[in-house]
């Protein structure tokens, strides 16, 4: 259960199979939110956030401030210092803290500095006397790449129907805008104060927003489809692990391979020990095999968007497909697995030490893997080929 799974509702179904359904709070939430504030530079921003908490600290309200960075909260907290504004700042240099600094931050008078590392999921409470101040005042120093944790932020505010405000300070040098609307006007209308009032440049920061959710969705898809892949042959390999673990089914197969071997130990060894050291045979190759495949499906990876730049037999009629690329290469490789790990384990259960303590693995040189990854990243870093096209046409390219 969480508050903000509606705006990740798309990602939650299409990756997880699972629907978001809303259930009515427990109490009807009574925060003040207010519409955003946006400045032309960031030193304009920074110095209305200083003087939005003069305010609200003058009158005892306790003032949390939600920052993008570690960076960003520590040079915040420098500016309300001068300022005379004693703060408390709550980032990963001090996540030990975490606990006591968050059941402090609704206490009258306190202003809490905080990356978005903590604190959610926690209700602050209220000190006395604060809910007829208007109760905790969020402050977010700048839109994040998802509305979804700028919606964990305001969240920390009004939480079980207790009063409460958020206000976001945004700047058009912030790294949302220049990232994902590098194209943005300069504004019309600009105050004394380097606060914007031009429709189109608040405009650009919810586009900014939208095109930044959209790109960390398609990475998100992309990642998706590859590991889905890999998912799907971990899925085989762990049913043949299974049922390795659970039947006689390494012992029938090294009976099938190698049945001379098997025929002379069977005739010295209990069969449970032959069948238990069968099984720490064909484990090990299993698990060696696995780790192996992992690696050169990583390799293999790391390289495949350079397949972008190729074309098939016709080159005018479509570039290659690195995620098509990626499964003909895993699945011929996959292919070869099972029956690699049975040729494998048929050698070592020939030559290696078999007793009534089972399979001598490490007499044989043989170690058993400590683990197991898969990492995955945008499949495509030079873009698509229309990406591609745009960027050879755009007027900068031209200059």
């Amino acid at each position: 259960m969480t508050g903000t799974a509606v705006t990740a509702g798309e990602e939650l179904r299409q990756f997880y199979g699972l629907e978001v359904a809303v259930i009515p709070p427990n109490r009807p939430c009574v925060r003040e939110d207010q519409p955003d504030r946006l400045y032309a530079t960031i030193e304009d921003k920074e110095n209305a956030v200083v003087a939005e908490v003069v305010l609200a600290h003058d009158r005892g309200r306790p003032v949390l401030i939600g920052t993008l960075d570690i960076a960003e909260s520590e040079r915040l907290a420098e500016r309300l210092a001068a300022a005379e504004l004693p703060c408390v700042v709550l980032n990963a240099k001090n996540d030990a803290q975490e606990a006591a600094i968050v059941a402090e931050a609704g206490a009258r008078g306190t202003i809490t500095v905080s990356t978005q590392m903590a604190g959610r999921g926690t209700d602050i409470r209220l000190g006395p006397g604060v809910p007829e101040l208007g109760g905790l005042l969020v402050i977010g120093t700048g839109r994040h790449v998802s509305s979804r944790i700028d919606l964990q932020l305001r969240g920390r505010s009004g939480r079980q129907g207790d009063p409460g405000g958020s206000v976001f300070f945004v700047s058009l040098e912030d790294d949302l805008i220049t990232s994902h609307a590098p194209d943005t006007e300069p504004p019309r209308e600009v105050d004394a104060d380097g606060r914007v009032s031009d429709a189109g440049a608040h405009w650009a920061v919810g586009h900014a927003q939208r095109v930044a959710e959209g790109a960390h969705l398609e990475i998100h898809r992309n990642t998706f489809r590859y590991n889905k892949l890999i998912e799907d042959q971990r899925q085989v390999v762990l049913a043949h692990r299974d049922r390795v673990l659970r039947t006689s089914a390494a012992a029938d197969a090294l009976a099938g391979r190698c049945p001379e071997r098997y025929a002379e130990l069977a005739g010295t060894l209990d069969s449970g020990v032959l069948t238990m050291a069968a099984r720490q045979i064909v484990l090990y190759h299993l698990d060696r095999g696995w780790a192996d495949h992992l690696a050169v499906l990583a390799a293999i990876r790391e390289g495949i968007h350079l397949r972008a730049l190729g074309h098939g037999p016709n080159p005018f009629i479509m570039a290659l497909d690195p995620l098509t690329e990626f499964h003909k290469e895993a699945v011929a490789l996959f292919g070869r697995l099972l029956d690699q790990v049975e040729e494998q384990s048929a050698e070592t259960f020939r030559t290696a030490v078999i007793t009534a303590a089972g399979a001598d693995l490490d007499a044989a040189g043989l170690k058993r893997p400590s683990a197991t990854w898969t990492y995955l990243v945008q499949d495509n870093p030079f873009g698509t080929a229309a990406d591609r096209a745009r960027r050879r046409l755009s007027p900068s390219r031209r200059k």
